[in-house]
């Protein structure tokens, strides 16, 4: 068969599916339908239709969502008050606000575990970009790609690996409030700890100096609990913000893609930036391959 005959046949191919969908669309979801509709006439402000803009032209029916899985990991990009990771149990897919840390599933647990320490909290305040105002950072892609140090789950004892799920665990149900609070919770420090010892570190040396990193007067010390950011009193009776009522276990969902020196996740096989650096080290930074959608 010629080129120009498979090419022919592959476009009324696609543009039988694509009536198909449409007419399944319509039938099951109309609302959707007509919004889909509405859409195909809409423009850009440089005038060009919504199907043909970058981020959709290259796909074969272009409203239709790309078939990947999502990633079991989010990562904020902007922080305030509080540091979490969210754990991507429900599987949501998700756009700008949140990226993807594509993991394989035999890291996934260890990793988010790992990822919701204050050490990996200090890591991230030291990285983010500061130009929101009012104590807000910024996490982009390109930042938790070249600049996030991460322990690699590979050079961790097997049993200082459970102690830390455990430890994480306990916390990962329960809301996660303002930094100022975190650190002063037992199941918190519970977790830092084991964290430090898992990497050869004692945390009776390092544990102060990083919730000091963190906030101004860590545990122990004289006079109210401000965190860095906002040096007004903070504790238990604040009441949360309304990004503070999630749980380390869930999120909203919004972000990109990134990917690790670990196992591939499963909807990345194939992927052609090829396979990611795998280091010996203890501690690796995420490799420089971001995805944005």
């Amino acid at each position: 068969m010629k080129r120009e005959d498979r090419r022919r046949r592959e476009r009324e191919f696609y543009e039988q599916l694509r009536k198909t969908l449409e007419q399944e669309l319509q039938n099951m979801y109309p609302l959707a339908y007509a919004y889909v509709r509405w859409g195909e006439s809409q423009r850009t402000s440089d005038g060009r239709l919504w199907p043909e803009v970058p981020s959709v032209q290259g796909r074969r029916i272009w409203w239709l969502m790309p078939d990947k899985r999502p990633g079991p990991i989010l990562m904020p990009m902007i922080n305030d008050r509080r540091f979490v990771i969210f754990d991507n149990e429900q599987g949501v897919f998700v756009d700008h606000n949140l990226f993807e840390f594509l993991v394989s599933d035999e890291q996934a647990e260890l990793c988010v575990a790992l990822m919701n320490s204050t050490i990996f909290a200090l890591v991230r305040e030291v990285i983010s970009r500061v130009n929101l105002g009012e104590g807000a950072t910024k996490t982009e892609g390109v930042d938790w790609n070249y600049n996030a140090l991460l322990p690699n789950p590979s050079s961790i004892d097997s049993q200082k690996a459970k102690h830390i799920i455990r430890a994480y665990r306990s916390l990962q149900h329960r809301p996660v409030g303002a930094i100022a609070e975190e650190i002063r919770q037992k199941d918190r420090q519970a977790l830092d700890r084991a964290v430090l010892e898992a990497l050869g570190l004692d945390p009776e040396e390092y544990l102060p100096q990083i919730y000091q990193g963190l906030v101004r007067d860590g545990p122990g010390a004289a006079g109210p609990a401000g965190d860095a950011h906002h040096p007004q009193a903070a504790g238990p009776a604040d009441e949360p913000e309304p990004d503070q009522r999630e749980s380390a276990a869930g999120g909203p969902a919004r972000g990109s893609e990134v990917h690790c020196g670990l196992p591939p996740h499963p909807s990345q096989t194939g992927d052609p930036g090829g396979s990611p650096h795998r280091s010996a080290s203890a501690v690796e930074a995420f490799p420089q391959s971001v995805h944005l959608h």
